[in-house]
C-alpha cells in the first residue's frame, strides 16, 4: 500500500501539471526570469504575467523564502483565480496556516468560505500577514539555456494572495507588488515549474552588477551560455535581502584584521556607514576583476573548494574616490554566521540543486570577459 506522503505527492504533482494537450504542444526544458537590480533600494527585481486576462506584475526577488505571495488589491480581476480548500491536500502540503471558515461578502480573490490561508512575510520589515492560498494562470518566458523560447503558460500556479496592507509592501521597490520566493520547498517556484514541466528542480542565477541591464535566473537542468566580449544558528547563507556579506563579529574582524594588513600601503580614509573600512581609490587602478585588492577565499566544505571574491564583488564605490570593504558586522550572536549578500553574487553564475541540496558557482564572469548581463534574450524562435 502506497504510504500517505507518497499519495500527497502524487495529487500535488497532478494539481500542478499543466494539461496533455499544451504539453504535447511544447514542452519547455528550462525557464527563464529576466532580473533587474533597482537603483534606489538595490533590489534584484522581476516581472511575470499572470492572471487572465494577463496582467504584468512587478516582484521582489527572495532566494531564501519558500513561497510567492503578491497583494491582491481591489480591483483584481482574473477568470482563472481558483482558491484552495481548507483540508485540501495541497493546503495540508504547503504547511499553512489556520483555514477561514467563513469571510464576509463579497466573495473576492483574497476572501472565500472554507479557504487555506498562507503567512506572507516580508524580510524586509519582518511584516508578515495571512493571505488565501489560492491558484491563477502565470505566463513565463522559456529557453533552452542559450536564447530566449516561446512563452508558456502555467494554468495553475499556486501563491498566496494577500489584503491590501500597505505595510506589507514597505519596504519593496516601487511598484512591487510581492515577492518571488525561490527557495527550497515544494511550494517555491523551482518547485512548481519542475513539476508543472516535469523538468529537475534545480535554479540557476546571475545577477547583473548593472541597473541598465538584466540578470537572469534560469529553472531547469540546461547548458548556460552568455556572450562574451572579444536555518539553525550557525551555518552560511545566500541572500538577495542583505546588500552586503553579513558575518558574526569573531568572523568579522578576523577578516578585516588580514584585509587590513594586507592592504596597508593603500591610504585609508574614514568609514562610511554600514562599512568600517575604506581606502582611496585614487591612483589605485583596475583590473578585469575590479579594483586591485586582495582575493578573498570563502571557504566551503572541503579545503580545497574556495568561493574567491575578487575586487569587483569585495569593494563598493561610496563615492568618488572613496572604496569600502563591503562587509558588514553582524552583531555577537546573529542567526546566521555568514550571510553572503547581493552585492558579492553579482557577476557570479549559481546553481542550486535544490534535490540534492548543492552549490555550484564558477567565481566571477569578469575573468571570462563577460558578465550576467550577457544573456541572449533574443527570442529564437
Amino acid at each position: 500500500m502506497a504510504s500517505s506522503s507518497n499519495l500527497l505527492f502524487l495529487s500535488f504533482f497532478l494539481f500542478l501539471t499543466i494539461s496533455q494537450t499544451q504539453a504535447k504542444t511544447f514542452q519547455p526544458k528550462a525557464l527563464l526570469l529576466p532580473v533587474t537590480k533597482d537603483s534606489s533600494l538595490l533590489q534584484y527585481t522581476t516581472q511575470i504575467k499572470h492572471r487572465t486576462p494577463l496582467v504584468p506584475i512587478k516582484l521582489t526577488i527572495d532566494v531564501g523564502g519558500n513561497f510567492m505571495w503578491e497583494e491582491c488589491e481591489k480591483g483584481y480581476v482574473s477568470s482563472s483565480y481558483r482558491p484552495v480548500s481548507c483540508g485540501s491536500k495541497i493546503c495540508k502540503i504547503s504547511r499553512s496556516g489556520p483555514c477561514v471558515v467563513k469571510c464576509p461578502p463579497p466573495h473576492v480573490p483574497g476572501c472565500h468560505d472554507d479557504s487555506c490561508n498562507h503567512l506572507s512575510y516580508n524580510a524586509f520589515t519582518r511584516i508578515s500577514t495571512l493571505g488565501e492560498l489560492a491558484t491563477d494562470a502565470v505566463s513565463i518566458q522559456s529557453t533552452d539555456g542559450r536564447s530566449s523560447g516561446p512563452m508558456v503558460l502555467v494554468p495553475r500556479l499556486l501563491f498566496s494572495c494577500t489584503p491590501s496592507t500597505p505595510s506589507l509592501l514597505r519596504g519593496l521597490f516601487s511598484g512591487a507588488k510581492g515577492i518571488a520566493e525561490v527557495g527550497r520547498s515544494l511550494v517555491s517556484l523551482p518547485s512548481l515549474f519542475a513539476s508543472a514541466f516535469k523538468f529537475q528542480q534545480i535554479l540557476a542565477m546571475c545577477l547583473s552588477s548593472s541597473s541598465q541591464s538584466n540578470g537572469v535566473i534560469i529553472f531547469g537542468d540546461v547548458p548556460y551560455e552568455f556572450q562574451l566580449k572579444k536555518e539553525a544558528r550557525g551555518g552560511t547563507k545566500i541572500s538577495t535581502f542583505d546588500l552586503y556579506t553579513v558575518m558574526e563579529r569573531s568572523t568579522f574582524t578576523a577578516v578585516l584584521k588580514v584585509f587590513m594588513e594586507e592592504t596597508k600601503g593603500m591610504t585609508r580614509v574614514p568609514s562610511v556607514q554600514p562599512f568600517q573600512y575604506c581606502i582611496s581609490s585614487k591612483n589605485l587602478g583596475s583590473t578585469r576583476v575590479g579594483p586591485p585588492v586582495p582575493t578573498i577565499d570563502l571557504g566551503l566544505h572541503h579545503k580545497s573548494v574556495s568561493w574567491k571574491i575578487f575586487g569587483a564583488n569585495s569593494m563598493v564605490q561610496v563615492k568618488d574616490d572613496v572604496l569600502c570593504l563591503g562587509f558588514v558586522d553582524g552583531g555577537l550572536n546573529p542567526r546566521t554566521s555568514v550571510v553572503v549578500g547581493g552585492h558579492q553574487l553579482e557577476d557570479n553564475l549559481l546553481q542550486f540543486d535544490l534535490v540534492k541540496r548543492r552549490l555550484g558557482f564558477t567565481s566571477s564572469f569578469l575573468f571570462m570577459q563577460t558578465n550576467c548581463a550577457n544573456f541572449n534574450f533574443t527570442s529564437s524562435v
